[in-house]
């Protein structure tokens, strides 16, 4: 009884070889899950830049139309403005 038997050490070795083994599962499960995570949101990225891109088109249209406007608006009104000031400064 100086020792401890042979069957105890057996069952400390698979105790531990089982929570190593437990560990190594749920690392693997983890990586699993991030791998299809990873797919996902490189599936909503891609999504998200023709989203970005059609709102580019739409501020590029608007930006234009907006210089359209001023080109043919406010630019000769103010010109008229430039006219009418220099008309009252002579008289």
């Amino acid at each position: 009884m100086d020792s401890i038997p042979a069957v105890y050490w057996m069952i400390v070795i698979a105790l531990l070889a089982g929570g190593l083994t437990m560990i190594f599962f749920y690392v693997a499960m983890t990586f699993k899950e991030l791998s299809v995570t990873v797919k996902e949101s490189g599936i909503l990225v891609r999504n998200s830049n023709k989203l970005l891109e059609e709102a580019g088109e739409t501020v590029s249209i608007i930006n234009q139309s907006v210089k359209d406007i001023k080109e043919n608006v406010v630019d000769p009104l103010l010109n008229l403005g430039d006219v009418l000031k220099r008309v009252i400064s002579l008289v």
